[in-house]
């Protein structure tokens, strides 16, 4: 918006923005010839957001190559990054100072008396809520201009607050801060009705003045109130009529389901052409399809997968205890076999996943280092790999914050996922376990990005785990794991909330079917002599 406003109000291309309210809400300005060319204040009704005005500020700027200087509330200054924006867009503080001064230099000043009070808390009965606001007709008075109220139909049709608004008038009145969040976006038909001016005189006060505004502004409130119902009753009559009409000629015109849409949002919205937009609409649908089959179709696949794993391992709980104990004893171990063909299934299907390098883990006890994706997807295909080709099970090590998600404690059980106390580490590799560790862990998750920079810092106790348990260290790294999967770790203000609250609320976004391949090092032999820092760095 900032970058189509700074366009739209130079030489280099003045048109973007109207082109947008052409499309969007089939703008249109009348009255303009009311303007005067010289000083006048113009007062206008806030919408839930002041897009009419920019559309009217666009308008006015092509038509007359006039700008329009606005009065803005104190907050919009305080907001960052604006700067160049307010100055483009000439959003003045309102001062009475600045107005008198703006309207002697023979500009056009534009206030809503009723500011971001109106705009939050007015509704789709356009209620003005100028309070005892009159400092607008006041400055008239003293720079001795007219006074041009302005309105825009519509507008609250367009762009709505939420109905449930005492908390928020609350806040607002408390902070005067415009917490409450606008909706919609609708393509309804904007229509900017500039009246008559309304003239300098003498021997008007202010309150007399600001009535007469007020009332010139209120008889432009109508807002359209047609009923869904009332329509449908409406269209039915009509095509009723039509066949009936017709009937012994040509027949009933036959009405697709698309022309009756349109015809019902044409009469509730006010919008011209709205078959061209929902034709447009259907346009767009079947284009961005295979879109939305790349972000949402793996996403569901995946959480299909997962869930499906959940509730296998509720149906084998259940069973067994009429099962035997499979390999070593170990009761869940028909559990981790149903679960690791489900994952290596998704992971040869969409993945086209592929481990190399197995042969490079030791029949005993190991520690495998690996890079941390975005997501854990490809360790959890190299664990299902690894069961499947040398029946070989390999704990992981996992942040706290996993161990309070509500639902995963018979998931965690099974997979062997544990906190990451060096005593509990090396008390597991002693006992012959893989156990696998991400020294970046959910910071390198979640920050880390398709340069695969590894996000380890000054972590080295999974060095002195294997030197305490005598074990060798085995790398490992995904290929693509980054292209597969990605997450919006660069915004700073996110890694700022991490840092504070530790917990993984980055958004990710992808479940691209890229190519996977697992590669597994060569493994670095326990060295009585070597220490943890030399072992951290020889592995990173």
């Amino acid at each position: 918006m900032f970058m189509v406003l700074r366009l739209c109000f130079t030489p280099v291309h003045p048109s973007i923005l109207p082109r947008a309210s052409k499309k969007e809400h089939g703008y249109e300005l009348h009255g303009v010839e009311n303007l005067p060319e010289g000083p006048g204040i113009v007062v206008y009704y806030h919408g839930a957001i002041p897009i009419d005005y920019l559309y009217f500020l666009s308008r006015l700027f092509l038509w007359k190559k006039r700008l329009c200087l606005s009065v803005a509330d104190n907050f919009v200054f305080r907001l960052p990054g604006l700067k160049l924006l307010l100055e483009v867009t000439g959003v003045m503080p309102g001062t009475r100072e600045e107005c008198l001064s703006a309207l002697r230099n023979g500009h056009l000043v534009s206030i809503s008396p009723g500011g971001v009070r109106e705009a939050l808390f007015s509704d789709e009965s356009y209620q003005l809520m100028w309070g005892n606001r009159k400092g607008f007709a006041q400055v008239a008075l003293d720079a001795k201009v007219p006074i041009i109220p302005m309105y825009t139909q519509n507008v609250r049709e367009g762009y709505r607050m939420f109905k449930e608004r005492r908390f928020f008038r609350q806040l607002y009145e408390s902070t005067r801060l415009p917490f409450t969040p606008p909706y919609g976006g609708l393509p309804v038909k904007f229509r900017t009705y500039i009246g008559e001016p309304i003239p300098y005189d003498p021997n008007i006060t202010t309150d007399e003045l600001v009535e007469k505004v007020h009332v010139k502004v209120s008889t432009w409130v109508q807002p359209r109130s047609y009923g869904v119902c009332l329509l449908l009753l409406e269209m039915f009559v009509k095509q009723k009529m039509i066949g009936s009409n017709e009937s012994s000629t040509e027949g009933a015109v036959p009405t697709s389901y698309l022309t009756f849409l349109a015809y019902l949002l044409g009469e509730w919205t006010g919008v011209e052409h709205t078959e061209d937009f929902l034709s447009y609409g259907v346009y767009l649908s079947w284009v961005l399809f295979p879109l939305a089959i790349v972000f949402i179709l793996p996403l569901a696949i995946f959480f299909f997968c997962f869930n499906t794993s959940l509730l296998l391992l509720h149906i084998y709980k259940r069973r067994k205890n009429g099962l035997n104990e499979g390999h070593s004893g170990d009761v869940w171990y028909g559990a981790k076999e149903m679960l690791a063909h489900l994952w290596d299934g998704h992971g040869r299907v969409w993945h086209g996943y592929e481990l190399h390098g197995d042969e490079n883990i030791p029949e005993g006890p190991a520690l495998i280092v690996f890079y941390h994706g975005a997501s854990p997807v490809d360790y959890l295909y190299f664990m299902a790999r690894l069961l499947i080709r040398r029946k070989r099970y390999c704990h992981v090590v996992a942040d706290h914050f996993v161990f309070r998600l509500p639902g995963l404690k018979m998931f965690i059980e099974v997979l062997g996922v544990m906190h990451g106390p060096k005593e509990v580490c090396v008390s597991a590799l002693k006992k012959g376990y893989l156990l696998a560790v991400s020294p970046g862990g959910v910071r390198e998750a979640l920050f880390s990005d398709e340069t695969y920079a590894i996000m380890w810092g000054n972590r080295k106790g999974f060095a002195q785990v294997a030197i305490d348990a005598k074990v060798p260290i085995i790398p490992m790294f995904t290929q693509n794991v980054r292209e597969g999967i990605r997450t919006l770790g660069g915004i700073k203000i996110l890694r700022k909330l991490y840092e504070r609250i530790r917990l993984p609320i980055v958004p990710m976004y992808g479940w691209f079917p890229v190519k996977l391949r697992t590669f597994i090092g060569e493994p670095i032999p326990y060295d009585p002599n070597i220490t943890a820092e030399e072992l951290t760095a020889k592995v990173r």
